[in-house]
């Protein structure tokens, strides 16, 4: 190998590197945008109590779990995005494994936050597991 297919394999590394960190800014970006301008209705439909407020007849009361599911696949949607963007949208079985899993996490998260209000923003994510939480109170 010569000094210039050495280059240009640093190069593509590096570019590929840079493609990466991209895609995860994109990720954390279009996370914001989802949850601060593009939720509306969904922000306050996911919250038990707003349904309480807002339409106390007992037929609504589970309608905050379809809320929750909607904002969560919106948000679950919109941060996998760049990444289908990234895989020319040849979407596998991994993505749709880490799609569904964001999805999941993602309503357990909000419901713990929104409904339960035993985690808030700060709270630290390894206190929170599938089946509940953990090691909140001291």
């Amino acid at each position: 190998m010569d000094c210039m297919q050495i280059l240009r394999r640093k190069c593509i590394m590096r570019e590929e590197a840079l493609n990466k960190l991209f895609v995860f800014f994109s990720m954390i970006f279009l996370h914001i945008v989802d949850d601060y301008y593009l939720q509306g209705w969904l922000a306050n439909a996911k919250q038990k109590l707003w349904w309480e407020q807002n339409a106390p007849d007992k037929k609504y009361r589970y309608d905050y779990i379809l809320a929750l599911i909607m904002h969560s696949f919106s948000w679950a949607f919109m941060i996998m995005l760049p990444v289908a963007v990234y895989l020319r949208f040849r979407i596998d079985f991994w993505f749709t494994t880490f799609l569904a899993l964001n999805l999941i996490v993602h309503a357990v998260v909000d419901h713990l936050k929104a409904n339960a209000k035993v985690i808030n923003l700060w709270t630290n994510r390894s206190d929170v597991s599938a089946f509940g939480v953990r090691n909140l109170k001291k």
